[in-house]
């Protein structure tokens, strides 16, 4: 017996802490350790080392410092997994964006603090000959980190400019970006053309407001009804929930672990996803690397996203 086999059977018996539960579904991503005739050891991305056993002929082609995905369910013990599928070299696949416009259009480009709507058209401005240059959306991150000046010249706005001081706080994290139809701010989703108003409790009194200024009205617990659709966009009695907040997720899957996905973000940084609201066989049909963009809330400190529904990329 080699020592990584040592090592792990002593670490079966040694409580450690695990999102999952004996018999929940595990997705998990890490490299080739040891191996037997049917079993395997995977130390995963999070520094952990799983036992697990598969069918002999598949674990039969890994080689030691390979890098695999390994799906399944948690054993009697927190270490253990029993996999119904690998997918070696798993971590080489490509991430491509959405083919079709369709999808790309309600994707946003997240960097940093940026929230940049993935389908417009971006302009570089050269101060020097007072041109503007089309650039990809891609190539944001660096020219924004390089200080150039950027302008949407969809919705023509600037993203970044002195005349903006800066940085547009518009395009950041939780500012207000118009998306035609709609006033996208942080979660909150308002059909642009409905008719708002403010209720004072005081008085008793509804008073019309100019839709523009709802978003910061929200911000400050104001009670907002929406006349149009005749319902409530945030009140005591909806207990927290409005059907006007909708919040957007996109990364890549990282892990799973029974009922949390853990997705890596377009920036860079793992969100844990709630997706007991999902349909079990959905999750567990995910592969390490997938791209996806889920649909849900984020909790009150945004640590971790509730989603409703989930959308899944090539």
């Amino acid at each position: 017996m080699s020592r990584y086999w040592m090592l792990l059977a002593l670490s079966l018996v040694i409580p450690s802490p695990a999102l999952a539960a004996p018999g929940d579904y595990l997705l998990l991503h890490g490299t080739v350790a040891d191996k037997g005739t049917s079993t395997v050891v995977v130390k995963s991305d999070g520094g952990r080392s799983y036992y697990v056993t598969a069918d002999a002929s598949a674990v039969s082609s890994l080689r030691a410092g390979e890098m695999v995905a390994v799906r399944g369910v948690e054993g009697t013990y927190p270490n253990e997994l029993k996999a119904d599928g690998l997918d070696p070299d798993s971590a080489k696949r490509s991430w491509r964006a959405p083919s079709s416009a369709a999808a790309a259009a309600g994707m946003t480009l997240s960097y940093k603090d940026w929230r940049l709507p993935a389908s417009d058209r971006y302009e570089s401005y050269n101060t020097g000959s007072g041109a503007y240059t089309q650039v990809e959306a891609s190539t944001l991150p660096n020219r924004l980190d390089a200080g150039e000046l950027i302008y949407d010249r969809t919705r023509e706005l600037w993203v970044q400019h002195p005349s903006v001081g800066g940085r547009n706080k518009a395009f950041m994290e939780g500012g207000t970006v118009d998306t035609g139809s709609m006033i996208t701010h942080g979660d909150w989703r308002l059909p642009r053309g409905n008719r708002y108003e403010v209720y004072d409790s005081g008085s008793s009194s509804y008073r019309v407001v100019e839709t523009a200024s709802v978003p910061g009205r929200l911000d400050k617990g104001e009670l907002i009804y929406d006349r149009t659709a005749a319902k409530w966009v945030q009140h005591p009695s909806l207990g927290g929930a409005s059907t006007y907040k909708s919040g957007r997720l996109a990364g890549r899957v990282q892990s799973i672990e029974g009922a949390t996905l853990t997705v890596l973000g377009d920036d860079g940084k793992p969100v844990p996803v709630d997706t007991s609201k999902l349909k079990p066989e959905a999750v567990r049909a995910l592969r390490f690397g997938q791209p996806v963009e889920a649909s849900g809330l984020f909790d009150a400190k945004r640590t971790k996203f509730g989603a409703t529904d989930l959308e899944v990329g090539k």
